[in-house]
């Protein structure tokens, strides 16, 4: 799952902050964040039903926020 955010920062190194339903998000084994120019973004590398939720990206100048629903893979039905 990839979510692209182009901010308003003023600044293109400036702080940026990722946040899952207010929890912030840091690179981890299953996040990556990346950054280039004024683009943002988190990529989930294993995203589940439990990824769903309200994404917001911060930086000192401005916030942008995304609802992002996760549906679960199908199972293949044996006939």
């Amino acid at each position: 799952i990839a979510n692209y955010c182009k901010t308003l920062a003023l600044i293109e190194k400036g702080k940026v902050k990722w946040f899952f339903n207010e929890t912030e998000i840091k690179d981890d084994a299953n996040h990556k964040i990346t950054t280039k120019n004024l683009q943002r973004q988190l990529t989930i590398k294993s995203g589940t039903t439990a990824d769903s939720g309200l994404y917001a990206v911060r930086t000192d100048d401005d916030e942008r926020t995304t609802d992002i629903v996760v549906k679960g893979k199908r199972r293949a039905r044996v006939l």
